[in-house]
């Protein structure tokens, strides 16, 4: 299992956070695809302004650091990159190797750049400190001020061995005598080259206040008559500059402002001077005539989906023509076209919610993936062109670029081809079949999983993953770490004929078709190595998995019941994959209960949740579960001995009882979290009356609703504003049946 690191600090907190300042006639914002010096990063959310990263994932450990994680580097090429809008001083970081065994292999250089192009070492690791030493330690580096570029780069990877990198920062150089231009507007430094923004009443003339500062220690900078160029140059009048900034000083440099229409009025400033590399000095002025930039007049075009798979959609369209200045809101409904738009001036984040559709991105990018898609689903997308940025923006509303993709079902193709159910030798054969598989680290579950599969985009920025064994709702800001959740394996790592299977890794212990996410110590700990069984007697419960006795007095793990097949299933899948394998004998335990795991297999069967997962496993390792493609196979085999069963019942399991009966209702609620509304939508078997009650943690109704409810699919919205912050639980109730979803709610 491959260490985990990260640096014990002392105390850091970054807030990152969109911050409107409604109150201010004008407003500035920059944008640049550069890194204002000095820049920072701890690895944590988002990658500030200028930096990027192939890197597949972070690092994390609670039990070695207040605030993680780290950034994870662990392929040839993998990188770290900062595109910098000024000279760079010391750039000081974390690094430490990951590693198998000592001492660390391959090659690892922190290097320069003027152009991007070409590259220099700067620093170069192979097996010294402190990669050898797998402990993160502080390293700094001084590149040439000339360079723009300081890049991480994983020169050459050796398996087994990758890199943890952390608290990168990039300091202003030391203050030379020379000469060295910076421009502020509102106490904000725009690196040359960047955006700002600006708005005011059409016809009226108003002032804008910049500064120049002289960074230098010794020398005067000179500064020439700024120029205005462009589009709507006319709207703008020099009114005042310095001739010379005095060193470590500054003056202001004051310009009038006065929109000749509605809209967006574009300009580019030009501050000529004598700084040795950045003469002159450049801004991109955004000016905004009256409240909003100028609404785009034509939408984008062409919307296709060239992937579609079970687990996964791709869209992309063409651009808007004549091209716009922001870019394009795309937004999501899954069952029912979309009816929403945006609002003008508002800010969006991928993940939040307009009415009851998600926005998927908002970006110049005309291609998109969505978060969580599985099988056999209609997918609807909208797509706005904008123009403008933060509170200027202007949505296009109307007549929106719209399509629909509906992914599909289970594909085995010809996987199981030469399978015969009805062949005594079946139980090897289909081992033999599933067992051919790709390698993945166990420790790169959360990357593809979590992050390619199961995880969802909801509001802020966030994301939420569901834990699999009690419905637990895990809130997370990006990127996801192991401080709350664990991998489970579902076919327990003791009971593993290889046990321990761990050190080196095994395939059948990183086996992604037996791992879920669980929240720890609520489910991974209570579960421990007990068997799955139905508890009579409860010890201990969180939310929807509870650790008791059963009728028979055997302590047992009852999960939740949308987990149960999903359970079974895995377990199943172990000892069929394994057996054999070295000579060694699988099954399962005597303790576990194959006759209750065939009973929940075919109570609970492969729905579009699990399709999906299998297919995307399949593409992942290259090997799929049988039982989710074939559920009656199950029949055939006898999951202790792994002996074939030849003539089975099939179904083998009839589960006829009321009790037992699939839920009547198929139920989605978003958004989880919410702060204030959920929709809930409900796919009914026939019409009927039903109750709809919300409870909280004691089982005290809170809400209740009577409503007819119509075969097929039906949509409500529930006021939940009101509600303290918690978990709450939705009940949908008729005379037979009781179906239950969780409810987050924050504040």
């Amino acid at each position: 299992m491959l260490t985990l690191f990260c640096y014990l600090y002392g105390l850091k907190i970054f807030n990152m956070k969109m911050i409107k300042l409604l109150a201010l006639a004008l407003l500035p914002f920059a944008v640049s695809a550069q890194a204002p010096v000095p820049t920072t990063w701890d690895m944590a959310g988002t990658a500030p302004q200028g930096w990027s990263t192939s890197g597949t994932g972070t690092y994390a450990s609670t039990n070695l650091c207040v605030v993680a994680p780290s950034t994870k580097l662990d392929g040839t090429n993998d990188y770290l990159q900062i595109f910098l809008a000024d000279a760079p001083g010391t750039v000081t970081y974390y690094i430490g190797g990951t590693s198998t065994g000592n001492p660390w292999q391959g090659t690892f250089s922190v290097q320069e750049s003027v152009n991007g192009s070409n590259w220099t070492d700067l620093k170069v690791y192979t097996t010294q400190a402190p990669l050898a030493n797998n402990v993160l330690a502080q390293e700094s580096v001084t590149p040439n001020q000339a360079s723009r570029y300081i890049r991480f780069f994983f020169t050459t990877k050796v398996s087994g061995y990758n890199v943890a990198l952390d608290d990168v920062s990039i300091a202003i150089p030391p203050a030379g005598p020379q000469q060295e231009i910076s421009v502020k507007y509102n106490g904000i430094s725009y690196p040359t080259g960047s955006t700002v923004y600006f708005s005011a009443p059409v016809g009226t003339p108003t002032a804008l206040n910049f500064s120049v500062e002289n960074l230098g220690t010794l020398n005067a900078l000179t500064v020439t008559q700024p120029v205005f160029s462009g589009t709507n140059s006319g709207d703008f009048v020099v009114n005042n500059f310095p001739a010379s900034v005095a060193a470590s000083s500054n003056s202001p440099i004051n310009f009038t402002f006065t929109p000749g229409a509605a809209g967006t009025r574009i300009a580019q400033l030009s501050i000529p001077n004598d700084d040795a590399n950045e003469n002159p000095y450049i801004l991109n002025i955004y000016g905004v005539g009256g409240t909003y930039a100028s609404e785009p007049t034509v939408q984008a075009s062409n919307l296709t989906f060239p992937i579609n798979k079970a687990y996964r959609i791709k869209g992309q369209f063409s651009s808007a023509n004549p091209p716009v200045d922001g870019g394009y809101l795309v937004l999501r409904k899954d069952f029912s076209s979309i009816t929403e738009a945006p609002v003008d001036g508002q800010t969006y984040q991928r993940g939040d919610y307009i009415g009851s559709a998600q926005v998927v991105s908002v970006s110049q990018a005309t291609s998109f993936v969505p978060s969580y898609i599985i099988a056999s689903t209609d997918y609807y997308f909208a797509v706005f062109a904008y123009n403008g940025s933060g509170i200027y923006t202007n949505y296009k509303e109307t007549s929106p670029l719209t399509g629909m993709v509906t992914t599909p079902g289970a594909n085995a193709g010809s996987y199981y081809n030469g399978i015969d159910a009805g062949n005594t030798s079946f139980p090897s054969a289909l081992g033999a079949l599933i067992n051919n598989h790709q390698y993945t680290f166990y420790g790169n579950y959360d990357e593809t999983m979590v992050n390619l599969f199961q995880a969802r985009d909801t509001t802020a920025g966030q994301r939420v993953i569901t834990c699999a064994y009690t419905g637990n709702e895990y809130l997370y800001t990006p990127p996801f770490t192991w401080d709350t959740y664990s991998r489970e394996h579902t076919f327990c790592h003791a009971w593993m004929a290889s046990f321990p299977a761990d050190s080196p890794e095994k395939p059948e212990y990183n086996d992604q078709h037996n791992l879920y996410p669980v929240i720890f110590a609520q489910s991974n700990q209570p579960r421990s190595d007990n068997p799955l069984g139905v508890v009579d007697s409860v010890l201990q419960s969180f939310e929807d998995g509870k650790l008791g006795y059963d009728s028979q007095l055997n302590l047992v793990y009852e999960p939740r019941d949308a987990h149960k097949g999903r359970a079974a299933r895995a377990l199943f899948y172990m000892p069929t994959c394994y057996d054999g394998i070295n000579g060694q004998q699988w099954g399962l335990p005597q303790s576990q209960n194959e006759l209750l795991l065939k009973q929940w297999h075919f109570q609970y069967p492969p729905d579009n949740f699990d399709k999906a997962r299998n297919e995307f496993l399949d593409s992942l390792q290259e090997n799929r579960n049988p039982f989710v493609d074939n559920p009656n196979w199950v029949c055939y085999i006898n999951f202790k001995t792994m002996e074939y069963i030849a003539n089975p019942t099939v179904p083998c399991i009839t589960v006829a009882t009321e009790e037992n009966k699939a839920p009547e209702f198929d139920i989605n609620v978003f958004p989880v979290p919410t702060t204030d509304h959920i929709n809930v939508r409900v796919v009914a078997e026939k019409t009927e009356d039903v109750d709809m009650l919300v409870t909280d943690y004691t089982g005290r109704i809170i809400y209740s609703r009577k409503v007819t409810m119509a075969k097929g699919p039906n949509l409500y919205d529930i006021n939940l504003g009101n509600f303290d912050a918690g978990i709450y639980n939705l009940t949908i109730r008729t005379n037979a049946s009781l179906t239950s979803r969780r409810l987050v709610v924050v504040h």
